[in-house]
């Protein structure tokens, strides 16, 4: 058989439609299985990342709670954090960091305290090193 006649027949222009099609549709189904991928990947990582802020948004709540009732802040009741504080005269800092790396701070949280109301001076998320 003679390729070139294959090829300038219709059934050679056929074939060739027929391979330049399935190499897009291949192209289209990668492409979403990719977008998939991502999106679902994604969607974990923005989970995680809202369980975490979640989690540090209830360790400033708690501070704030202590601060007010005129407790100690138990800096040893959070298992993935490390927190210290510090008391100068009525105003009270809080700052929170992994138990892995303390030297990066996650949340500060300054407050004042001044008779039974307490005052937040700063609330912030993730000094930079």
């Amino acid at each position: 058989m003679n390729l070139q006649k294959i090829l300038k027949s219709r059934r050679g222009v056929a074939l060739e439609n027929a391979l330049l099609f399935m190499l897009v549709i291949f192209s289209l189904c990668a492409l979403l299985t990719s977008l998939t991928l991502i999106g679902h990947f994604q969607t974990r990582i923005n989970k995680l990342t809202l369980e975490n802020e979640v989690d540090l948004e209830q360790i400033g709540e708690d501070f704030l709670a202590s601060v007010k009732a005129g407790q100690t802040f138990d800096e040893d009741a959070y298992t993935n954090y490390a927190c210290e504080t510090l008391t100068e005269g009525n105003q009270y800092f809080l700052s929170v960091g992994h138990k892995s790396d303390t030297q990066q701070v996650l949340l500060y949280v300054a407050v004042e305290k001044n008779g039974e109301t307490v005052n937040v001076l700063q609330w912030r998320y993730s000094f930079p090193q």
